[in-house]
């Protein structure tokens, strides 16, 4: 196997686990995602809960060679939120901003925004937004936005 059909198994394998829901989430559904990066995987989704009706905006990024404790890449994710297209502009959604300034870690960070509620019945078209970071061989920074998504909660 080599290096690249490696790193993509275990990207692959690490998203799975990153968007995964835990059993107190197990009625969360995830939508809304978007990933890139080939050394860096960076990405962000939310989740929505219909029996609850609430949602969060989630972010994950890794080395892609996943080589903790010597990682290639120490990554850090921060300013999780949501956004809604109201009137014709993206507008935060507030209360799902979390700053999460939690520092460098090796090979993997994840961060979740804020729990925010929505109307049952209602429709929406959300987004996620979250700022990401790398150090290593090829640094570098930015914000990543997910597809505009439209559900009804």
């Amino acid at each position: 196997m080599n290096l690249l059909s490696r790193a993509a198994a275990a990207a692959t394998l690490v998203l799975a686990l990153l968007v995964l829901p835990s059993p107190a989430q197990a009625a969360a559904e995830s939508t809304g995602a978007a990933c890139a990066g080939k050394e860096v995987v960076r990405c962000v989704w939310f989740n929505v809960d219909h029996t609850s009706n609430r949602l969060r905006a989630r972010s994950g990024i890794w080395d892609a060679a996943v080589s903790d404790p010597d990682p290639n890449y120490t990554v850090a994710t921060s300013r999780v939120r949501l956004q809604r297209y109201v009137g014709g502009t993206w507008r935060s959604w507030s209360g799902s901003y979390r700053e999460d300034y939690d520092g460098w870690h090796s090979s993997v960070d994840r961060a979740a925004g804020g729990l925010v509620g929505c109307r049952n019945g209602n429709a929406y078209i959300v987004r996620a937004v979250v700022h990401q970071k790398w150090k290593g061989q090829s640094p570098g920074a930015g914000s990543q936005y997910g597809p505009a998504t439209s559900f009804v909660c």
